[in-house]
């Protein structure tokens, strides 16, 4: 099985004022995940008939490590209800 692959990792702001806050957002995907294609048409009364498509992604469930940083005025805060995005605060 291949490691997680991140497909974001963002800083947003990626500069703050001391007492400043940023969001720091990482999200990974399972890069042996199975894709399934999914396909379904639609059709008006005279016939004509349009198909769309759409791609189902079964994965593995990630977990993402606590964050660190090697600066003591930095706080640290992973979010309650997404794991994914940590509140960073700069002390005053």
């Amino acid at each position: 099985m291949a490691a997680p692959v991140v497909v974001r990792n963002d800083l947003s702001p990626s500069t703050v004022n001391p007492g400043g806050t940023s969001t720091w957002t990482t999200r990974a995907q399972d890069p042996d995940a199975a894709v399934s294609a999914l396909t379904r048409t639609v059709t008006d009364s005279t016939g004509n008939t349009t198909v769309f498509t759409s791609s189902l992604r079964v994965e593995d469930p990630l977990t993402y490590g606590l964050p660190t940083c090697d600066n003591p005025a930095v706080t640290l805060v992973v979010d309650a209800a997404d794991p994914t995005i940590v509140h960073v605060t700069a002390a005053p």
